[in-house]
C-alpha cells in the first residue's frame, strides 16, 4: 500500500511539474505584451524631470491615461499577431503593479498580472482559446502569491550571482546569463537543493579551488554537492573539500575530480563513521595543502596513501579521525625532514632506498626523496617531468636515468617510500619493542602509536589501493555518491552485517532495480561456500551498483525546494519587470531623464 501511495504521489508530482512547465511556456508568450505595456509607460515618463512634489500627479496622469488606453497595438509573434479588447484587463493590472513596485514587490500584482495575461493570450485564439485562458488564469490565480513570494527571492539570487561572476573574473558578455543558468542546473542535478543554496556552495567552491572557469566550478559543485548529500553533511564542507584538491593541483580535470569522490567515499565508508565524514575531508585535504606547499608540486597517489592509512586506523573500535590523522601527518612531515636522527637518519634512508628501489641511488637524491614524504614514490623524482630531473645538470639527468631504468626493471618506481623504510627497519632491528622504538624517535610518534601504524601498514599495505576497490569490484567508474558511499560502507563490515546485507539484496527492498537472476546466483553461491572475503566482494559488488528509493525525508526535501525553484522559474518574467520598474523609478525620483537614445537603461544593460 505504502508502494502504491508512493508511485501515486510521484505521478502527481510529475503531473504538477508537467503543468507549470505549460504554465511557464504560456508566462514566457505575455512577456513581449508585458513589455510592450512597460515602453510606452516609459515612454509617457520620459521628459518628466521634475522635482518630487511633481511625481504624485506624473503617476496619476500615468495611471488614467494606461486605465482608458487600448492595448490594440499588434504585437509580433513569429509571423502571428494578437489584439486586446477595447476593455483590456491590462488597464487595471499593470499600474497596479508598477505603484506596487514602490514598495518593493508586487503583493497581490503578481497574481493579477498573470492572470490577465492568460486570459488576454487565450482571448486572441476566439472561443476555445478564451475559455482555456480563462482556466489558466485561475491556475495563475492560484499561484499568484506564490509567485510574488518568489519575485524577491529571485531578486536576491541575482545579485548574489553578480557577485559571485565579478569574483571569479567571468567578465565577458553573457556570463551572468550563463553562470546563473548553470546554478540552477546544478540544482536540479544535485537534487534538493534551492537555488540560493547552489549560489553559495558555488562561492564555497570558488573560495576554495580559485577556480575562474563557470564549467568547471559548476562540475566540482555538483560532485561537491552530490558527496556532501549522499554522506549527510554541509554541503559546503564537501564544497570546501573538492576545491581544495582542485587547488592543490590533486585534481587537474574531472576525471581526476571524480576519482578524488571515489577516494574519500571509499575511505569513509571504511571507517563507517559517517558522522566524522568532515574530519576525515579536513585531514584529507589538510595533508593535501601541506604536502603542496612543502614541494610545490602535486602527488595525488601521496594523497591517495594517506587517505587509504588514514581510513585503515580509524576503522576499529577507536574512530578518532582528528587524533590519527594528527599522528599520521606528525610523522610524515618528521619523515620529510630527515629523520630525528640526523646523519644516522639520512644514512639508514640511502641504505633504505639503495635496497629497496634501486641501486643506483645516491646520495643526492636521498633528500629530494625525504621530502616527497612517507607515501612518496621514486616516480616523483626521477621521472622527466619531474621538477627535479628539469632542473637537473646533465650528469644529474645521467644518474637519475639509471635510476629510473633501473627501478623500471625492478617494479619499484611506483612503490610507496615506507614500504623500503619499514623493511629495512625490521631488518636492522629484527621487529618487535626495538623497531617500534626506532620509529619512535625517528618519526617522533609514541611507541604505540608506532606498532598501530605497522599494523595498519600490513592490513592496508600503504599503496594507492584505496578509490579503486569498488572499480574493480564493480567493473564501473560511472557509480554516483550515493552509490560509493554506500557501497564503501561494507568494504571493512562484519561477516554478521554482511550477511545481513546480503539478504536485504535478496528481498529487493529499497532498491528500484532488484538482483538479476545471475546476480541472485552469484550471491547465494558466495555465501553457501561461507568465505567472508568471496561474500564481502559480491556484497559490496551488488550494493555499489543498486539503485536507492529515495525515503519520506529526501522525498519531502525535493518536493518543497525544487517546487520553489520551479515557482522561481515561472516568476522569472515578472522579477524582469519588477526591476525594469524600480529602475525607471528611481530615474523619475531622481529627476533624471532617458538616455540620449530617449530609452531608460535597464537591469541588462541594454534600452529599455
Amino acid at each position: 500500500m505504502a508502494e502504491k501511495i508512493g508511485i501515486d504521489f510521484e505521478a502527481s508530482v510529475k503531473s504538477l511539474e508537467e503543468s507549470l512547465k505549460r504554465i511557464e511556456q504560456q508566462a514566457q508568450k505575455t512577456s513581449d505584451a508585458i513589455n510592450n505595456v512597460g515602453k510606452k509607460l516609459e515612454q509617457q515618463a520620459q521628459n518628466t524631470n521634475k522635482a518630487f512634489d511633481e511625481m504624485g500627479k506624473k503617476f496619476d496622469e500615468i495611471d488614467k491615461k494606461a486605465s482608458n488606453s487600448k492595448t490594440a497595438n499588434p504585437v509580433n509573434r513569429g509571423g502571428g499577431t494578437f489584439h486586446g479588447k477595447d476593455s483590456s484587463p491590462w488597464g487595471s493590472a499593470v499600474p497596479n503593479a508598477f505603484g506596487k513596485a514602490l514598495d518593493g514587490n508586487f503583493g497581490s500584482a503578481g497574481g493579477t498580472l498573470l492572470g490577465a495575461a492568460a486570459e488576454s493570450i487565450g482571448s486572441a485564439f476566439g472561443p476555445v482559446g478564451a475559455a482555456v485562458g480563462k482556466m489558466v488564469g485561475k491556475v495563475f490565480d492560484k499561484i499568484g502569491q506564490k509567485i510574488d513570494e518568489s519575485v524577491d527571492r529571485i531578486h536576491q539570487n541575482w545579485i548574489s550571482t553578480h557577485y559571485l561572476k565579478n569574483s571569479i573574473g567571468a567578465m565577458d558578455k553573457g556570463s551572468f546569463d550563463r553562470l546563473y543558468g548553470n546554478i540552477t542546473s546544478a540544482s536540479s542535478q544535485i537534487g534538493g537543493m534551492l537555488n540560493s543554496e547552489t549560489i553559495q556552495l558555488f562561492k564555497t567552491v570558488a573560495k576554495a579551488s580559485g577556480s575562474t572557469n563557470v564549467d568547471q566550478l559548476t562540475s566540482d559543485s555538483v560532485l561537491a554537492g552530490q558527496y556532501g548529500k549522499a554522506l549527510g553533511m554541509d554541503v559546503n564542507t564537501s564544497g570546501r573539500f573538492f576545491g581544495q584538491m582542485r587547488m592543490t593541483g590533486m585534481a587537474t580535470n574531472d576525471a581526476q575530480m571524480r576519482r578524488m569522490g571515489m577516494v574519500i567515499g571509499e575511505a569513509i565508508g571504511r571507517t563507517g563513521a559517517f558522522a566524522k565524514a568532515d574530519e576525515m575531508m579536513s585531514a584529507v585535504s589538510n595533508f593535501a595543502t601541506a604536502s603542496t606547499r612543502y614541494t610545490l608540486t602535486s602527488n595525488q597517489k601521496s594523497v591517495e596513501g594517506y587517505t587509504g592509512m588514514l581510513s585503515t586506523m580509524a576503522s576499529g573500535n577507536i574512530k578518532d579521525v582528528s587524533g590519527v590523522a594528527q599522528m599520521l601527518a606528525q610523522a610524515d612531515m618528521a619523515f620529510r625532514r630527515g629523520g630525528g636522527r640526523g646523519e644516522a637518519s639520512w644514512n639508514f634512508r640511502l641504505g633504505a632506498y639503495q635496497q629497496g628501489l634501486s641501486r643506483n641511488i645516491t646520495g643526492l637524491e636521498v633528500q629530494y626523496l625525504n621530502e616527497q614524504g612517507l607515501f612518496g614514490k621514486l616516480r616523483d623524482v626521477v621521472n622527466k617531468d619531474s621538477v627535479y630531473y628539469q632542473t637537473a645538470n646533465a650528469q644529474d639527468r645521467a644518474r637519475m636515468n639509471a635510476i629510473r631504468q633501473d627501478a623500471a626493471s625492478r617494479g619499484t618506481l611506483d612503490k610507496p617510500l615506507i614500504d623500503s623504510y619499514l623493511k629495512k627497519l625490521e631488518g636492522q632491528t629484527g621487529g618487535g619493542a626495538l623497531m617500534n622504538n626506532a620509529m619512535s624517535n625517528d618519526l617522533g610518534i609514541t611507541m604505540s602509536q608506532a606498532a598501530n601504524l605497522r599494523l595498519a601498514h600490513r592490513d592496508y599495505g600503504s599503496g594507492d589501493r584505496i578509490g579503486n576497490e569498488l572499480q574493480r569490484l564493480t567493473g564501473r567508474n560511472d557509480l554516483t555518491a550515493e552509490q560509493v558511499v554506500h557501497g564503501a560502507s561494507f568494504l571493512r563490515a562484519s561477516k554478521e552485517d554482511l550477511l545481513v546485507q546480503a539478504e536485504k539484496l535478496k528481498s529487493g527492498i529499497g532498491f528500484t532495480n532488484s538482483l538479476t537472476e545471475d546476480e541472485r546466483k552469484e550471491l547465494e553461491k558466495a555465501i553457501e561456500k561461507g568465505d567472508k572475503e568471496e561474500i564481502r566482494k559480491v556484497v559490496v559488488a551488488q550494493t555499489a551498483t543498486r539503485n536507492w528509493v529515495k525515503d519520506m525525508g529526501e522525498r519531502t526535501e525535493a518536493a518543497i525546494k525544487e517546487n520553489k525553484n520551479a515557482i522561481d522559474a515561472l516568476a522569472t518574467p515578472v522579477a524582469e519587470i519588477s526591476t525594469t520598474t524600480k529602475e525607471i523609478l528611481n530615474h523619475l525620483l531622481k529627476g533624471e531623464g532617458a538616455n540620449e537614445d530617449g530609452d531608460y537603461i535597464t537591469s541588462e544593460g541594454g534600452a529599455g
